[in-house]
């Protein structure tokens, strides 16, 4: 998608593996970026949807719509979930369209992702927003420790996974025990029926996944898996025949 504003840009989407304990591919996390014409400015896609009108961010929806769905044979046969990272003005189109969210409802292997700025997050079930839009779709919460979120969404059973922020990550990884520190920030997070699946991001070096193995995560991310592009998505990660 071409969107005009100061400067021409170009939407580029990208797939970042997420891994189980045991290294198997896991799920894809959609996130999208815009790019200058000249090629000398990116932008992601959290902070140019700000300044875009209702009609662009549709336009935008329904591009990512388009792309779910031309993988969803190849996401189904190998099994891989599809995280799409949605920020808070898609997700509430997303909502009050029937066609689109029905066609997203049709893939259950597609959950939704935010972040912890996700506004009214906080509030849990008291926000009917958050509320639907858990019911509606299995949801992920991103960067979970960055400060700006509390636990009632945990509490009120509204999440499905959580990724853990990688500076929080990092921390506890260096730590002489780190089990120490994650064990209890485990329990409290999985303290409410099931609890969701919990993910440590910034796993970026073998000494951090060496480390990571020792904890009780349920998931791993991070640049030792870098980002896929969409072009070059199922010539990564299909198997040889």
């Amino acid at each position: 998608m071409k969107i005009t504003l100061d400067i021409d840009y170009e939407s580029e989407y990208l797939f970042w593996p997420i891994y189980s304990r045991d290294e198997r591919l896991l799920a894809l996390e959609m996130t999208g970026c815009f790019n200058s014409a000249d090629g000398k400015l990116t932008v992601p896609g959290d902070i140019l949807m700000s300044m875009l009108t209702t009609a662009q961010k549709l336009t935008l929806l329904d591009e990512q719509i388009d792309i779910i769905q031309r993988k969803a044979e190849w996401l189904k046969l190998h099994r891989f979930l599809l995280v799409w990272r949605i920020e808070k003005h898609c997700a509430e189109l997303l909502m009050a369209s029937i066609p689109r969210r029905n066609a997203i409802r049709a893939l259950p292997f597609v959950h939704l992702e935010i972040n912890e700025a996700f506004p009214h997050l906080e509030e849990g079930k008291g926000n009917r927003g958050i509320t639907e839009l858990s019911n509606m779709f299995p949801l992920w919460l991103d960067n979970f420790g960055s400060g700006k979120v509390n636990l009632k969404a945990f509490h009120d059973g509204l999440l499905s996974y959580v990724k853990i922020d990688p500076k929080l990550v990092w921390d506890i990884l260096s730590r002489p025990a780190p089990d120490m520190i994650m064990d209890p920030l485990l329990n409290v997070m999985k303290s409410h029926q099931q609890g969701p699946g919990v993910i440590a991001k910034g796993i970026d070096t073998p000494e951090h996944l060496k480390k990571v193995h020792h904890l009780k995560v349920d998931a791993i991310q991070g640049k030792l898996w870098p980002a896929i592009p969409l072009h070059a998505l199922e010539q990564e990660l299909t198997p040889a025949a």
